[in-house]
């Protein structure tokens, strides 16, 4: 992670606290996946049975 981002997110929430590390609207088309999805989507990454260690293989 650049240091440039970190510095932005600490100044975020020291001007707004939590509510300054909220996702900000982005250019663009909109989301490709509904937040019920991207929810899924974490659950599942950060499951015990799925480990970045073991992600992909097969057999």
């Amino acid at each position: 992670m650049e240091n440039s981002s970190v510095v932005r997110w600490r100044d975020w929430y020291a001007d707004e606290g939590l509510a300054g590390l909220e996702d900000r609207p982005r250019s663009g088309g909109p989301p490709a996946y509904g937040p019920e999805v991207r929810l899924r989507i974490v659950a599942t990454a950060t499951s015990a049975r799925h480990t970045p260690t073991t992600a992909g293989r097969t057999g």
